[in-house]
């Protein structure tokens, strides 16, 4: 649906957006590669790996692939609130990536997600 997509993709630039702050900033040093193309968006970590986010439109679901924890699909759940819920119920995508940025660029940073 429109609306999923959109907020598929509102989903993908409040997050590029973020990660587009940190990389002018102190944490951008571990910042190795950030891309974005509307449907996907890339993020290289030294030492770390490379986390992808992408939208699947025929599936309406953000797919998560983290070199920490692997990979993940999440369903938009209607709420309120509006979420992106994991399909095999583990935390939404939102907690996920607060969790996995701030392991990589600490707490403060990832709490402005």
């Amino acid at each position: 649906s429109t609306q999923s997509t959109w907020d598929c993709e509102a989903t993908l630039e409040r997050v590029m957006g973020l990660l587009d702050e940190l990389e002018n900033e102190d944490e951008g040093e571990l910042i190795e590669d950030l891309s974005y193309d509307g449907a996907s968006l890339a993020l290289t970590v030294k030492g770390v790996g490379t986390f992808v986010l992408n939208r699947q439109t025929p599936n309406r679901q953000i797919w998560f692939s983290s070199p920490i924890s692997g990979p993940f699909h999440y369903d938009m759940a209607l709420g309120p609130p509006l979420a992106w819920v994991d399909s095999r119920g583990g935390p939404s995508l939102h907690e996920r990536l607060k969790q996995e940025l701030g392991e990589v660029f600490g707490d403060a940073a990832a709490s402005r997600l």
